[in-house]
């Protein structure tokens, strides 16, 4: 017989990865994704790090600020709509991690980017985050 249980885990990991970049607006509770992957939380949150390089709410938050620069980027929302689209309650509780992994105030983010956008020098594709 076969062991299949990593083809089987790497199809569920790759359920619950799909279903956080499906709803980056909603919080995420890690005990359901862990259920959702039919795994322990310990397993889950390895298996999940070996999958993605992190552990499971450093990616979520990562995945969130790649939203939000990708909407700042693309969209004319303010920072705090772009914030709640990324799951942020607001910009306040955006912008540290947006600086952090961007390096790049959100606020000056969006000016700039939108005239970049509107010059014509990026183009938004729809695609962002990565898995």
């Amino acid at each position: 017989a076969y062991d299949t249980s990593g083809w089987v885990t790497s199809i569920a990991l790759d359920d619950v990865i799909a279903h956080v970049l499906a709803n980056l607006d909603q919080s995420a509770d890690m005990d359901a994704l862990a259920r959702r992957a039919n795994l322990s939380r310990r397993t889950f949150d390895r298996r999940f790090s070996a999958r993605t390089g992190s552990p499971p709410l450093k990616w979520l938050l990562t995945q969130r600020v790649l939203l939000a620069q990708h909407l700042l980027e693309c969209t004319s929302l303010s920072v705090d709509a772009v914030a709640r689209r990324a799951g942020f309650s607001d910009a306040v509780a955006l912008r540290p991690h947006f600086r952090r992994l961007v390096r790049l105030a959100s606020h000056q983010a969006q000016r700039d980017l939108n005239s970049a956008v509107r010059l014509g020098a990026r183009r938004c594709d729809g695609h962002f985050g990565q898995r």
